[in-house]
């Protein structure tokens, strides 16, 4: 999967290129439909939880959590709360929860959830068992100081999904932390 990139419309980061999230939340949705994976409405009486859940298939419920850190566990209480009551979602008992997101190593915008955040969180809340639901957590990296390919997209606005044009380039990222980060860099 290429990494999807956008500018950044943030003030400290103006222009700069970014972990675009609906770039790779459509990457992903559009992958996984393919292999029978589709977005699982929220039932009716239930929807102040929401309007779906971004993939299901055979009981495996999959959350793209590339948003503001509180979302994952907005999502992750939902899941548990289907799981614990015995919803049936898309006609299927709720086996597996997934949660994909990104490594800390991507550019992205504040507040956004890491992957290494992620896991802490999860972590630190299995250690009161506060959720019973089997939760895996994916994170997308890549590796360091190789050039890899990368697609950046302009939308019609800042906070838009229509995409007004798509382009490839190529990036790395080194292994030289700046500011507790790894540098970027298009090439």
């Amino acid at each position: 999967m290429p990494l999807h990139i956008k500018a950044s419309s943030q003030a400290n980061k103006q222009g700069k290129p970014i972990f675009d999230p609906v770039g790779t939340n459509l990457y992903i949705e559009n992958y996984l439909n393919k292999l029978g994976w589709n977005l699982l409405p929220i039932p009716t009486q239930y929807e102040f939880f929401g309007k779906g859940i971004d993939l299901a298939k055979a009981g495996l419920i999959l959350e793209n959590q590339f948003s503001n850190y509180p979302f994952l566990l907005n999502n992750t209480a939902r899941v548990e709360f289907f799981f614990q009551k015995g919803t049936q979602l898309g006609g299927q008992s709720i086996k597996l929860m997934i949660i994909i997101t990104k490594s800390q190593i991507f550019p992205s915008s504040n507040s956004s959830l890491y992957y290494e955040q992620a896991v802490r969180q999860l972590s630190a809340l299995n250690e009161i068992k506060l959720f019973k639901i089997p939760i895996r957590v994916v994170g997308l990296f890549e590796q360091i100081n190789t050039t890899a390919s990368a697609i950046w997209t302009e939308y019609e606005k800042k906070t838009a999904r229509k995409i007004v044009t798509q382009n490839q380039c190529q990036y790395q990222i080194k292994s030289g932390k700046k500011n507790n980060r790894y540098t970027f860099d298009l090439i």
